[in-house]
């Protein structure tokens, strides 16, 4: 239960950080989450690309894609060893 009021704590601080920055510079704000996106995207078709030679996949979706533009190529690695651990290929 304490867990959960964390998890939402953090949720909420970091919605109201972004709202915050929204307000004093809502341009740079979407300029980032653009290229967040753009690097992503990159990185996960680049990383599926690749991988299709050793069956290594990585959904494309908003989830993959902002993580992997936010974090880089090592938040890429961590999310394909999650995935590779987590979700067995069948």
């Amino acid at each position: 239960m304490a867990g959960q009021w964390l998890f939402w704590g953090a949720v909420g601080l970091v919605a109201l950080f972004i709202l915050a920055q929204l307000g004093v510079s809502p341009g740079a704000v979407i300029w980032r989450a653009v290229r967040a996106a753009a690097l992503g995207s990159l990185l996960v078709l680049c990383g599926n690309w690749v991988g299709q030679f050793v069956h290594l996949h990585l959904p494309l979706n908003p989830v993959t894609v902002f993580t992997a533009g936010l974090l880089g190529v090592p938040g890429w690695a961590a999310m394909l060893v999650l995935h590779t651990w987590v979700l067995p290929a069948a």
